[in-house]
């Protein structure tokens, strides 16, 4: 599965930043990084996302939702090492674009997309 959503050697990835503990930071996490543990997740924040708004496609929502979590995982991490060497302000969807894959919209119309045998194609 994705590295992002659960890493179980690495102890990150978004189950970790939702886990409920007041000592996340310091604790190693017991769960398995299985098609299991993926799917409960997975139901578990479409169970969420339905109970708490009304969304006309619910898993595409939590695809967005754990892209999103994941992004502020990594920006603060990033930002802190980062942060004396660049002093521009950063773009807060950055990181969940690139999850997504969308960080290859150009922004003027057209979208760049890699097809099977590799070459990048231009949508208008």
């Amino acid at each position: 599965m994705a590295r992002w959503v659960w890493d179980a050697r690495a102890n990150t990835g978004v189950l970790r930043e939702i886990w409920h503990d007041e000592n996340v930071d310091h604790i190693r996490i017991e769960v398995g990084d299985g098609y299991a543990t993926f799917l409960m997740l997975r139901e578990e924040l479409a169970q969420y996302l339905a109970a708490n708004g009304v969304y006309r496609d619910v898993l595409f929502y939590v695809d967005v939702l754990c892209a999103q979590i994941y992004a502020e995982y990594i920006g603060e991490r990033a930002g802190s090492y980062l942060r004396t060497n660049f002093a521009a302000a950063e773009d807060p969807m950055l990181h969940t674009r690139r999850i997504l894959g969308l960080d290859g919209f150009s922004g003027e119309g057209k979208s760049r997309l890699k097809s099977a045998n590799g070459r990048a194609e231009a949508i208008p």
